[in-house]
């Protein structure tokens, strides 16, 4: 697992990083940005709120649990989101989780605990890939705000977006890999796009 620190940024297309200024302000109120979101919406999980720029900033919020999981019922809505966004395309989108403890943990394994017929995981797994696709092909800028731990369908939702902004402390990882899971939504090739091969391959096996 890696730890990338505040005054850290990650290139966006045309090449420019981000100010360590910047960061050090997001650092202590990464949980204020963007529009306050209406207390109902209409998803379970998500909140989604256009700013008056045309920004839309859709805020992570899995119901009754501490943390975000990707679960198949997540990753359904995650689509209609997308979908949603598509057909009313904003100026851009920021991601962002409301949890205190991080973006997001990654899949929900418990779906996956005690099965031994890999059609319905496997079935899952691209469903969601085909989610995190369409994702990274929204013809918008995308920008993964990030602070705590980002792991594994996590990161791979990170990585789809176009920018990602990492605050002090943010921990990164693959580590399904120590499951004998391989991150399997298209982060493989994504990754190694953005950084170095060796790190990126380091971070793959090992977690």
């Amino acid at each position: 697992m890696y730890r990338w620190r505040a005054g850290w940024g990650d290139a966006d297309r045309d090449g420019v990083t981000m100010d360590s200024r910047i960061m050090d302000v997001l650092d202590d109120r990464v949980l204020e940005l963007g529009p306050k979101p209406e207390a109902n919406g209409p998803y379970r999980n998500f909140k989604l709120t256009r700013d008056a720029d045309g920004i839309a900033w859709l805020l992570f919020d899995r119901a009754g649990a501490s943390a975000n999981t990707l679960s198949a019922e997540v990753m359904e809505e995650f689509e209609t989101v997308l979908a949603g966004l598509e057909s009313q395309r904003p100026a851009g989108i920021v991601i962002r989780s409301a949890k205190n403890s991080g973006f997001i943990a990654g899949a929900d394994v418990n779906e996956f605990r005690g099965t031994t017929d890999p059609h319905p995981a496997e079935t899952a797994i691209g469903r969601a890939h085909a989610v995190i696709d369409r994702l990274e092909a929204l013809k918008i800028p995308t920008v993964a705000v990030i602070h705590g731990f980002c792991l594994g369908g996590g990161l791979e939702v990170a990585l789809a977006c176009q920018s990602r902004i990492a605050i002090e402390g943010a921990r990164f990882g693959f580590p399904e890999v120590m499951l004998g899971l391989h991150p399997g939504l298209g982060g493989t090739a994504r990754f190694t796009r953005l950084v170095n091969s060796t790190q990126a391959m380091t971070l793959m096996l090992t977690g």
